[in-house]
């Protein structure tokens, strides 16, 4: 079957770079696994007298912070008070990685395990 030359060195040239590129990617992308591991090494750790960091996991473009209230029983006031505290301070403190499109995430947990507020923290909640 006859292909024109330069339609046939145009696909093995866009072929030639998608390997490239599928090399790039591997050898440049960050290891998440292992940054999974190093984050979570020292972990659970009490951060306050009531709370306890369980766990972080982080992907491409997010952060996720999972939280467990240690002998607490947190009130609603309590998780309006957190919430503000959190937005307020993640936007002030990662405002780079967030206008670079970072989502942060911190999830809340009484301690039968239920989820009792998760507060998620991205560009356009610091906008507002």
């Amino acid at each position: 079957m006859y292909m024109n030359p330069f339609l046939r060195n145009m696909i093995i040239g866009m072929a030639v770079v998608i390997v490239l590129l599928l090399i790039a990617i591997a050898f440049l992308s960050p290891d998440f696994e292992e940054i999974n591991r190093k984050a979570n090494a020292d972990l659970p750790k009490m951060v306050d007298r009531v709370t306890r960091m369980d766990s972080i996991k982080v992907e491409p473009q997010s952060a996720t912070y999972n939280y467990s209230f240690v002998e607490y029983t947190p009130t609603q006031e309590d998780a309006k008070k957190i919430k503000e505290g959190i937005v307020s301070s993640t936007c002030s403190k990662m405002q780079k990685e967030i206008k670079s499109g970072m989502n942060y995430h911190f999830v809340y947990h009484l301690e039968d395990k239920k989820e009792y507020a998760k507060v998620s923290v991205n560009k356009e909640v610091c906008q507002k």
